[in-house]
């Protein structure tokens, strides 16, 4: 299948741009990319809070009344989720990179593992929408 799915996205220019800028970024590769860009289209046209919601990595606060709970990630799309989770496993075992250190300094502050690799999540899925805002593809043709 992933040879079927690199002949489609040779073929149709606009999702050959997105997928080649995603994988431009650290931790993507091919499957990450399309994953991302199959499971959410909307990548690129979104604010920050927006792409949080979506991917599954914005914290929600539970709230009833008077009770406050922790905030917890939930919802958004499984597949983007997964594919940002194997990313930032990625992202944090390579020192020299950015989300490293933001990562180490997380844990340093005694946060979990698993919510200080959820912000990285968090942070990666912000930063490819970001990217492909900058390419400021028409929407109509792709």
């Amino acid at each position: 299948t992933e040879q079927l799915s690199r002949v489609l996205v040779e073929k149709h220019q606009c999702l050959s741009l997105r997928v080649k800028r995603i994988r431009e970024e650290h931790g993507f590769g091919f499957i990450n990319a399309i994953t991302m860009v199959a499971s959410v289209p909307e990548l690129g046209t979104l604010n920050r809070n927006q792409i949080g919601a979506l991917t599954g990595t914005a914290p929600f606060i539970r709230k009833s009344g008077k009770y406050t709970g922790e905030a917890k990630i939930q919802g958004g799309r499984t597949a983007s989720r997964r594919a940002l989770y194997t990313a930032a496993i990625t992202v944090i075992r390579k020192k020299e990179h950015p989300l490293h250190h933001f990562y180490k300094r997380l844990v340093n502050k005694q946060k979990p593992k698993k919510e200080a690799l959820t912000a990285v999540m968090r942070k990666l899925a912000i930063r490819i929408n970001s990217i492909l805002k900058d390419l400021a593809l028409d929407p109509m043709t792709c």
